[in-house]
């Protein structure tokens, strides 16, 4: 059953599990702790939108807008993120286990923390992206660093110093 429900300026209580919000304008929505659960979310505007401790595992977010959104502790593990932007996007202590970030453009985005097993970034961009020793999963996961954006391949090389 899918809920959406405005409770203030900015502010959207949402319980979507399966449900569908393809091309929907959410940007600066409050989704914090949403249950999006296998949602579709396809091309939806969620740019600065505040995801934070949001279920979202499994969902379509394939040519999804999340620039500059707070994804911070959210669950996204096994979702679908090809072709979408990330810039500048918040996923510190995320859970990314099993995320497609194919040709994704994650330019700053802050990985510090986050679980990235089994992550797959082909293609993607990565340049500025921030990561640190408490980033899990990154070894063996990431593209060889000859295909890595400069920034990129200089931070992850800093990580194992």
């Amino acid at each position: 059953m899918m809920q959406i429900k405005q409770i203030g300026t900015g502010n959207v209580l949402a319980d979507i599990p399966g449900g569908s919000l393809e091309d929907a304008p959410l940007q600066g929505a409050n989704l914090f702790w949403a249950d999006l659960d296998g949602a579709d979310l396809a091309q939806a505007n969620l740019s600065g939108a505040n995801l934070s401790y949001a279920c979202m595992r499994g969902a379509n977010l394939c040519y999804a807008h999340l620039d500059g959104a707070n994804l911070c502790k959210a669950s996204l593990q096994g979702a679908t993120l090809g072709r979408s932007c990330l810039k500048n996007a918040n996923m510190s202590e995320a859970d990314l286990r099993d995320v497609d970030f194919l040709e994704a453009d994650l330019t700053g985005a802050d990985l510090r923390g986050a679980d990235l097993t089994g992550a797959d970034f082909t293609r993607a961009t990565l340049r500025g992206v921030r990561w640190d020793h408490t980033t899990r999963g990154v070894e063996g996961h990431l593209p060889e660093p000859w295909q890595m954006e400069e920034e990129a391949r200089d931070a992850l090389s800093g990580r194992y110093r």
